[in-house]
């Protein structure tokens, strides 16, 4: 790759007897890639984090663990007993006939008050899903930043490596054993320390990605909680009340 010929470049460049070989190493071999790590090591500690934060009074789940919980409070404190007939039997409209408008009209009193809870708990639900919405983007978005880079720098480092393998042989070949010596163990060595400081980076940053996991798998399912809650067990609801008022008319006329 063109990284690792610039590595290697610099490499012929740099006098490998002086005393200063090992400084110009660590200012290129033992730094390579620090830039793309230091940001990993960011986007590693944010992951964590996500996962640590994510029982938070104020996190996204928590806020719509709870506001799932009110919802369904809300909806199983009405009293449906004005409009509990049982299809199939002598249905509702046969049942509820001769009972009387108080149980309808208490209905619909109670349904005004629960109904105005329930939408302020709608709309806690809707910012709740848009805030997990926004942070399943912020994963993907990381978890691409981990994927990026880090394999193509060592990568890099592997072929740089192979380099100077090839080198170390070939002047042992024309029988300079000190320059070869060098480059395997002065060069090479610090090129391999370099590759697995990077591997055990990346070994973290793989257990970080996993955690994501977790934190991601969580927050897609409270996502589809909202969303049947919305589209199910509230069009129950609406729709129970939508009855009630239709039997309620019809014991008007």
């Amino acid at each position: 790759s063109h990284e690792a010929d610039e590595l290697a470049i610099t490499l012929n460049n740099t006098d490998l007897k002086s005393p200063s070989l090992l400084d110009t190493l660590e200012n290129t071999i033992s730094s390579y890639g620090s830039d793309t790590f230091n940001g990993i090591d960011m986007v590693t500690q944010r992951l964590l984090n996500m996962q640590e934060l994510e029982l938070a009074p104020d996190s996204p789940q928590t806020k719509a663990s709870q506001n799932l919980a009110e919802l369904r409070a809300q909806i199983n404190s009405l009293d449906y007993s004005a409009i509990d007939g049982t299809p199939g039997k002598r249905g509702i409209a046969k049942r509820l006939i001769g009972r009387g408008k108080s149980k309808i009209e208490k209905f619909f009193y109670q349904y005004a008050s629960v109904n105005r809870n329930i939408e302020g708990i709608s709309k806690k639900l809707k910012k709740s899903t848009d805030a997990l919405v926004m942070q399943q983007a912020e994963l993907v978005k990381l978890r691409e930043k981990l994927q990026e880079g880090m394999t193509e720098k060592i990568a890099v480092l592997q072929q740089f490596s192979d380099m100077v393998r090839a080198a170390a042989e070939e002047t042992r070949l024309e029988g300079d054993e000190e320059t070869a010596r060098i480059y395997t163990e002065k060069v090479l060595y610090v090129t391999e320390q370099r590759i697995s400081d990077l591997l055990t980076k990346l070994e973290i940053a793989g257990q970080a990605y996993l955690t994501s996991d977790v934190v991601s798998s969580n927050g897609k399912e409270l996502i589809r909680g909202i969303r049947r809650a919305e589209d199910t067990t509230l069009w129950a609801y609406k729709m129970t009340a939508y009855i009630a008022r239709s039997l309620g008319m019809q014991e008007a006329v």
